[in-house]
């Protein structure tokens, strides 16, 4: 198995809780969120695309 991904979600893991320990929790948070979306690839166009649509469905 490739260890790569849980060492990868391991140091994001660990970063957030530094980070948040320390009273920034929103740059863990935005950090976090940079991270996972270059991660699948995702544009922050295309996510607010995808918020739109799903919020007009409500």
């Amino acid at each position: 198995m490739n260890d790569v991904p849980k060492i990868a979600l391991a140091a994001g893991v660990l970063g957030g809780y530094v980070l948040g320990r320390t009273k920034k929790a929103r740059v863990a948070f935005a950090a976090a969120t940079y991270l996972a979306g270059r991660r699948f690839g995702l544009e922050p166009q295309q996510l607010l695309a995808e918020g739109i649509k799903r919020q007009a469905r409500r």
